[in-house]
């Protein structure tokens, strides 16, 4: 156990920083416990339905089709419950709709095509919360539902035999939760922590069948499940607090010695070393390429390499998510450089769309503009002959993009998704329409662009006039803070007025830099303070670090690139280290620059 004594003053105070204040906050805080934020689904809304639905199957011998959705939560999703649900003796087959023939969740073809397929009951994952239109038709067709779902539900519940939403609990206790949906008014007959991810919610009803059925999964054995839901919690930007940070903890710990073959592929085919995989690694490496599946060709390829048992199967597949993640990489950059070339400064949500844009990469296209233009952003697909355009959306802060959907949803044809990303169809001849409702809906909120930007941009947990604090210790220090991500975000130091000493380009188109920094004041007495909206102080550094400091920024921006020696800024970076010739170092990761 982690003992917060043991750490250095510096990080004590950047967890002080983030509002972990007591010693047993910080206990917790450094411990996450599985037991412990291990909250009895059975007080999930529709779970108890849901299980006997479930058992009623077992019993008949039914077939249950698992309905997923192509990103890293649904798939992961979809395999969880390809791995677990035979164990309790049911028949299950699965079907990933594809984003292109299908779109986004549960649609009529699909529906008839399992019904024909022989399918008796259809449990979604991760989607079917607002499918009502489809779920009719379903019941219309004598084939019964059970949906589970994250996304925010809407007043009329879809048409099934059982719905499991945790944010159903929100929508009827709005004041029982805070913004990261942990209870604060306490009910022991409420379940305390509602930011579930689609996976997490479909680990959850596993966790239920074990409690109905206790000899066919016992106890302890899920946790080899906890791989899975570590990716699609890191991936799918729920907050990383409370329950989603144990199942993330030690999902990671599970992730490192997983027995799934394709995911060993998979970190094989991308150069990854399995025993340092952290947060980073799952976001930025084995996500993206288990998303490529969905983008550019079909997510069953992604669902094919979670639940292989061949490795030879699993190296075949991981290769191919390797190859269509190059393509992504590609596409996306074009994407995402147009689209800001259409952008119009004068709107405080900007819309864009292109003909025939690749619909499989518009949402990282989105993420690129939302971060340029520092405004919530959608990206759009326009199909003439269809006369429809797609779009995908980014926000932060209080601009909630589910919010803005059920606002605008008169003029959607469909629309979905949670407070960060989403997305929606609209007529071409309504876009401008939507476009104008979109910035009406957000002059409503009457917010304040500037503040907003503290939940776009990591702000910074420590402010610097020296380096001398920043030592290798300090920085290895930093994984115990682990897993980063939404509501836990890597930690960010602020270098205030440094000079640039030297630059280099890397990269074959020079689009990455490297700078060595010093402060501007040689011989001053460092000092640094620890920043945050809820605590700051100040303490004096020992000395003075005249050592320049490596900042390396990646596929840069115009702007991050155009420093030269002698030019004076502050800079935003995360501390990292840097390993060469077995030789290590203390460098930063520059997220931005300000003047």
């Amino acid at each position: 156990m982690i003992q917060p004594s043991s750490l250095l003053p510096l990080t004590r105070q950047i967890l002080v920083g983030r509002g972990y204040r007591t010693e047993a906050e910080q206990l917790n805080f450094l411990n996450p416990d599985y037991a412990g934020t291990d909250y009895n689904p059975y007080l999930l809304p529709g779970m108890s339905a849901a299980v006997e639905r479930l058992a009623l199957a077992r019993h008949n011998h039914e077939r249950v089709v698992i309905y997923g959705d192509y990103d890293v939560d649904g798939v992961t999703a979809t395999t969880l419950l390809l791995d677990a649900l035979p164990k309790f003796g049911l028949d299950v087959g699965y079907f990933v709709p594809d984003r292109f023939r299908d779109g986004y969740g549960m649609n009529n073809r699909a529906i008839k095509e399992l019904k024909d397929g022989g399918a008796n009951l259809i449990l979604t994952v991760d989607n079917g919360i607002v499918a009502n239109d489809a779920t009719n038709y379903a019941a219309g067709l004598g084939l019964d539902l059970i949906i589970t779902d994250h996304h925010e539900p809407r007043k009329d519940l879809p048409h099934a035999c059982a719905v499991v939403d945790p944010k159903i609990l929100a929508c009827d206790h709005p004041l029982m939760y805070d913004r990261h949906f942990v209870q604060i008014v306490k009910d022991a007959d409420k379940y305390p922590f509602l930011d579930l991810c689609g996976c997490g919610v479909a680990f959850k009803l596993v966790r239920a069948l074990q409690q109905r059925f206790p000899d066919d999964l016992p106890e302890g054995q899920e946790k080899w499940l906890l791989d899975l839901v570590a990716l699609a919690t890191i991936c799918d930007m729920v907050s990383l607090v409370d329950e989603n940070r144990a199942l993330a903890k030690w999902g990671l710990v599970v992730l490192r010695q997983t027995k799934r073959p394709g995911l060993r592929a998979l970190m094989a085919a991308a150069g990854v070393d399995t025993s340092r995989v952290d947060s980073e690694t799952v976001g930025f490496t084995l996500g993206p390429r288990i998303n490529a599946a969905g983008r550019l060709a079909n997510a069953s390829l992604a669902v094919d390499l979670l639940s292989t048992g061949d490795p030879d199967t699993a190296t075949t597949l991981a290769e191919k998510l390797n190859k269509l993640n190059s393509q992504r990489k590609g596409l996306q950059d074009q994407i995402a450089d147009e689209a800001l070339e259409k952008c119009d400064p004068d709107l405080p949500v900007t819309v864009v769309a292109g003909n025939n844009w690749h619909q499989g990469v518009i949402g990282i296209a989105a993420s690129k503009v939302e971060r340029t233009t520092k405004k919530p952003s959608f990206v759009g697909s326009i199909d003439r002959d269809k006369g429809l355009v797609k779009l995908s959306g980014r926000s932060f802060g209080d601009f909630s993009i589910a919010k803005a959907i059920t606002r605008t949803r008169d003029m959607l044809v469909a629309g979905g998704g949670h407070a960060a990303a989403g997305g929606v169809t609209v007529k071409l001849d309504d876009l401008a329409k939507w476009r104008d409702a979109l910035a009406d809906y957000y002059a409503s909120l009457k917010l304040d662009a500037t503040e907003q930007l503290k939940y776009l941009f990591s702000q910074p947990d420590v402010v610097l006039k020296d380096v001398g604090e920043l030592t290798l210790d300090f920085v290895r220090q930093l994984s115990l803070l682990e897993p980063f991500g939404t509501a836990n975000p890597s930690v960010t130091v602020e270098l205030k007025d440094f000079l640039v000493q030297g630059k280099r380009l890397m990269g074959q188109d020079g689009q990455h830099v490297r700078y060595s920094l010093v402060p501007s004041g040689e011989g001053a007495e460092g000092d640094f303070s620890v920043a945050s909206g809820t605590f700051a102080s100040s303490l004096a550094l020992i000395g003075s670090s005249t050592q320049p400091l490596a900042a390396v920024a990646f596929n840069a921006d115009a702007e991050t690139l155009s420093y030269t020696p002698g030019d004076q800024a502050t800079f935003l970076l995360s501390p990292t280290i840097n390993e060469w010739h077995g030789n290590e170092s203390v460098e930063g990761i520059i997220e931005r620059i300000q003047n």
